[in-house]
């Protein structure tokens, strides 16, 4: 998701933010460059009707795969510690998200792998197919046509 570049000074914690920060997974040429997107992870269940934040960080530009990858290892362990199991990965179809399928080795062939946590399971990547509409829509459409309700 795309910020506005700023750096505060929260008066409360004594610290600036604003910066990249991808916790212990931020790249060393990265360190101290203002940050301009923001990533989330949340969890969202099969059954239910709720979403949880898990995790947020501050990357510039998107974060690449190899960070991204280690976030999404570390979100999926600490959920499976919790008792949460993790089954799917929902991203949308951004490059740097397929260097993550890559990375777990999915593939045209493999839509899932061995899971992180518990070998005796798959992981399974869902790719975002509504976000693919919806960028889709947003690059074909004029601002000039109209819409109309079905």
């Amino acid at each position: 998701m795309k910020l506005s570049e700023g750096v505060y000074f929260d008066q409360h914690s004594m610290k600036f933010s604003g910066f990249v920060d991808l916790g212990q997974h931020t790249p060393e040429d990265l360190k101290n460059k203002t940050a301009d997107h923001a990533l989330v992870f949340k969890f969202v269940p099969f059954r239910g009707r709720w979403v949880q934040a898990l995790g947020c960080f501050l990357s510039r530009n998107a974060c690449k795969s190899e960070p991204l990858h280690k976030l999404l290892l570390e979100c999926i362990v600490l959920m499976e510690n919790s008792g949460i199991c993790i089954d799917a990965v929902v991203m949308d179809g951004a490059s740097w998200n397929r260097g993550v399928w890559k990375i777990f080795g999915i593939d045209d062939k493999n839509i899932s792998c061995e899971h992180p946590y518990d070998r005796s399971r798959r992981l399974w990547m869902i790719s975002d197919f509504n976000h693919l509409l919806k960028c889709f829509r947003t690059s074909t459409l004029d601002d000039n046509l109209q819409e109309f309700q079905v």
